[in-house]
């Protein structure tokens, strides 16, 4: 509307210019024009006027109508959308992110620990003596289970070795006294409370019989590490008892 109303006075201004320039044909035929534009306009807005004041009956019965099937329809829809249920929501878990260069320096010291061990008790292990550290890396150097770096090694086996059991024994209280003489650098010998009882500072995770090869899962222990042994245990113990009743009903 406000460049309508621009445009006309643009117009006007026109005329008045050519008018005061003497330039009365140009501006006769501006007058002309916009005299013939709003005469135009003037009789469509009657026409139009006069249209609706005739039909207006049937407008109004028209526009109800169409407004009342919309309505209906939409009412329509609205019934047969299913129900949807609010998702529930599943408790945010804290995910520690890890450095991977810590990682494997931690890797390495581990490592480096572990072959001390593993050279001085090979003979009890049932396993080769290794020439050097890089002997023990294993293809994937660690997994995190449960907000917990893992860390695997590989050693080979040589002759009659006993049960994973009795390794993960042997190596565990073969470790705890290197830590505790402080034989292994680099790894702090600070032991963690967990539901009141001490854990130490490394623990064999596990040892894995692969035929000819070992693999050893250690961790560095923390409160994680001890919340997920515990389960782990127990989860292991429901399933034996478990078993045990099958058993005794077949």
């Amino acid at each position: 509307m406000r460049r309508i109303i621009d445009d006309i006075n643009n117009w006007l201004d026109s005329i008045c210019d050519d008018i005061k320039n003497k330039k009365w044909v140009r501006g006769i035929a501006k007058s002309l024009l916009v005299l013939a534009i709003m005469a135009c306009t003037v009789y469509f807005l009657y026409i139009l006027i006069l249209f609706l004041i005739r039909n207006m009956d049937y407008i109004i019965l028209c526009v109800g109508g169409i407004v009342c099937l919309i309505v209906f329809f939409r009412s329509l829809a609205t019934k047969k959308l299913p129900k949807q249920e609010v998702p529930p929501v599943e408790p945010q878990q804290n995910y520690i992110q890890f450095d991977p260069i810590a990682l494997e320096e931690t890797y390495k010291l581990i490592r480096d620990g572990l072959c001390y061990v593993v050279w001085e008790k090979h003979e009890g292990l049932g396993v080769r003596r290794p020439t050097s550290s890089s002997q023990l890396d294993a293809p994937t150097h660690h997994d995190i289970v449960a907000n917990v770096p893992i860390y695997h090694f590989l050693v080979a086996k040589y002759g009659e070795s006993h049960d994973t059991y009795t390794i993960m024994g042997i190596l565990q209280s073969t470790l705890e006294k290197k830590l505790n003489n402080n034989e292994i650098p680099g790894i702090s010998n600070v032991p963690t409370r967990y539901n009141g009882q001490l854990y130490p500072a490394v623990m064999v995770d596990n040892v894995i019989d692969y035929g000819d090869i070992l693999q050893i899962d250690i961790a560095l222990t923390n409160e994680y590490y001890c919340k997920y042994r515990t389960q782990r245990i127990l989860n292991s113990m429901n399933a034996s008892t478990t078993s045990t009743f099958k058993d005794r009903d077949f």
